[in-house]
């Protein structure tokens, strides 16, 4: 088994479950490993916008943004990065 390090890639998968009830809505401030802080939204049960506002106090890393099996974007973390996606 890998153990993950700081040189792994870290994979955010965007709404890897979203039950029907909640065709629509929104959340914010979800925490993610790497000190990486999640606004995301959706409407139709597809994602619409995720934010990713990285902290001051990080190592950077590289990071991979997946959504319904597929790349989205790649960035390298680096303090008090934010990253906008907007998906159609």
């Amino acid at each position: 088994m890998d153990v993950p390090t700081l040189d792994t890639t870290l994979t955010v998968t965007l709404l890897p479950a979203l039950p029907l009830q909640w065709p629509q809505g929104f959340i914010r401030g979800a925490r993610v490993r790497g000190g990486i802080t999640v606004d995301l939204a959706w409407k139709n049960g597809m994602a619409t916008k995720a934010v990713f506002n990285v902290d001051q106090d990080i190592i950077p890393r590289n990071v991979q943004i997946v959504y319904v099996g597929q790349v989205l974007a790649q960035f390298r973390t680096k303090p008090g990065l934010s990253k906008v996606i907007t998906l159609s």
